[in-house]
């Protein structure tokens, strides 16, 4: 009687085992992953700027400026300067131009190349600010990672984690580009002598590796380039920077591996 017992006890744990390894486990959602990258700087232009990625591909992006308001100290400490704790906060509070906003299609190995970094990065699990001594403040960034069970994020200033700083560096990228278009929309509308100088700047900018997703902007250049109210010289740069975008429109039209 003492075995059955044992016996019955034995395949009563089995059959839990075996129910608890057929229950659904939380985990992971690959499918629904984002990455999420924040700049706060009233100072620079833009003076906030948000992307996020997803692993569908769809992305975005949102950008905010103003001129900065310069403001005095308090009466009775004329020699009084905020922290960079206060700059940021209060940046974040004062910025008040209008919002820009943008959804697009990212390129797939862009998409890869963020996905990787910031598993790389440990998904932002941890403090990646640089600490060591003093270096130049040159903005509040934030890299948030989610994938609809979890969410982690970090904050830095600048960061010695290598995929840190190429997220940082592609997002940077994104943003020129954004920007760049932004400025050439409004001189196409009301300052095309400004045109020509702006567009030799992205050139320029182009060239040295500094933007990313130009495919973006691709309408507004086809406009540029075929426009003969815009100087020809003008007409030219937008068209080589056409041909810049190319591999990245072929790339958005390649099917799905």
């Amino acid at each position: 009687m003492q075995y059955l017992n044992r016996l019955i006890c034995a395949l009563l744990l089995l059959i839990s085992f075996g129910l608890a390894q057929s229950q659904p486990q939380a985990s992971s959602d690959s499918t629904n992953a984002s990455v999420t990258f924040r700049f706060l700087y009233k100072q620079m232009h833009p003076a906030r700027y948000d992307i996020t990625v997803r692993s569908d591909g769809t992305a975005s992006y949102e950008s905010q400026d103003e001129a900065p308001v310069i403001t005095a100290g308090p009466p009775e400490n004329p020699s009084y300067q905020k922290s960079k704790t206060e700059n940021v906060q209060n940046d974040a509070e004062e910025i008040k131009g209008d919002v820009y906003h943008r959804n697009f299609q990212i390129t797939p190995s862009l998409k890869t190349r963020i996905f990787d970094l910031a598993k790389l990065a440990n998904h932002f699990d941890g403090d990646f600010d640089f600490r060591k001594h003093n270096v130049a403040f040159t903005g509040k960034k934030t890299l948030v990672y989610s994938d609809g069970v979890h969410s982690t994020q970090t904050t830095y200033n600048w960061s010695e984690n290598q995929a840190i700083n190429e997220l940082t560096d592609i997002f940077n990228r994104i943003s020129q580009t954004f920007e760049f278009g932004q400025r050439l929309s409004f001189e196409y509308r009301f300052q095309k002598l400004d045109l020509d100088k702006e567009l030799g700047s992205m050139e320029d900018i182009a060239r040295r590796g500094g933007l990313a997703e130009l495919h973006v902007i691709v309408p507004l250049l086809q406009q540029l380039s075929t426009d003969r109210s815009v100087m020809h010289v003008a007409r030219e740069r937008a068209a080589r920077l056409l041909k810049r975008a190319e591999p990245e429109q072929a790339e958005l039209r390649a099917p799905a591996q």
